[in-house]
């Protein structure tokens, strides 16, 4: 066992073979903030491990090259580590999908995770690897989930979903608000809600944009009266022909090969 070599400061033991700092009955001021730039885990915070664990950390542990901070609570001999991502990352997600599906029932819809099972373990590993969760919580428990991707300065609402029991709050809606607000503070300048009707988007300050454009005229000569649009069509069929041609020959070149014998394709050798 390393040998405590120096008092840190009062109430730390520094154990400078391991690069190690603990404080055992301390936390001092300012490593909490240091938990959510270190991590980028919701679950690696101290508001988590009051709120779920329900115990407050009672010491911390810093360790240098590279720096990590673990909070940890103490019960006699007994020490727990709270920094736990990971298992709580999955936890969160067996939660959102036992929500979804009930909400898919309830509104006569087939969720797509029942449709495509494997998509669940996808999201859940992608949310493991890049995500997001942000939790509303009611008397300290669980009430809605928001899983959101930050890429640059672009923010996508992955999915979400509540317990119905406080649907009259309209605890989706407000979960989702709560998670734009939360982007904009963090910087983002961009928004993506993916999925969902327009109606909860406009209430959100979504502006519309135009996704499609469709022209009728009543026959050929028609077009003439919209030269820079038959000019803009014309320019996309060539190009769209152009591709179809190039895939064609590639494919009949392929299959060229394929039926030549071994000693024909690469020569005599």
């Amino acid at each position: 066992m390393s040998e405590t070599i120096a008092q840190a400061e009062p109430g730390a033991a520094s154990f400078t073979d391991l690069g190690a700092v603990v404080y055992p009955a301390c936390v001092p001021g300012g490593l909490a903030d240091e938990l959510p730039g270190l991590y980028g885990s919701l679950f690696a915070t101290e508001p988590w491990f009051r709120l779920f664990d329900r115990v407050s950390a009672t010491g911390a542990c810093v360790l240098e090259s590279p720096r990590h901070v673990l909070f940890f609570w103490r019960d006699g001999d007994s020490i727990e580590v709270l920094n736990k991502a990971f298992p709580m990352a999955a936890t969160l997600f067996a939660q959102f999908l036992t929500w979804h599906l009930a909400r898919a029932r309830t509104k006569g819809t087939v969720s797509g995770y029942v449709s495509k099972p494997r998509r669940a373990e996808q999201t859940a590993a992608l949310l493991r690897e890049l995500g997001e969760a942000q939790v509303t919580t009611i008397d300290g428990r669980v009430a809605a989930l928001e899983f959101v991707f930050y890429v640059g300065d672009h923010a996508a609402l992955y999915a979400g979903s509540f317990d119905e029991r406080f649907e009259h709050l309209d605890l989706g809606f407000l979960s989702t608000y709560w998670a734009i607000r939360e982007a904009i503070g963090r910087g983002a300048r961009h928004y993506h809600l993916l999925w969902g009707t327009d109606y909860y988007k406009s209430l959100l300050g979504a502006p519309p944009v135009r996704a499609t454009r469709l022209s009728v005229f009543r026959s050929q000569s028609a077009r003439l009266h919209s030269l820079p649009e038959a000019r803009e069509v014309g320019w996309r069929d060539t190009r769209r022909r152009a591709q179809s041609d190039y895939w064609r020959a590639r494919h009949r070149v392929g299959a060229m090969i394929l039926s030549l014998s071994p000693r024909d394709r690469h020569g005599p050798g």
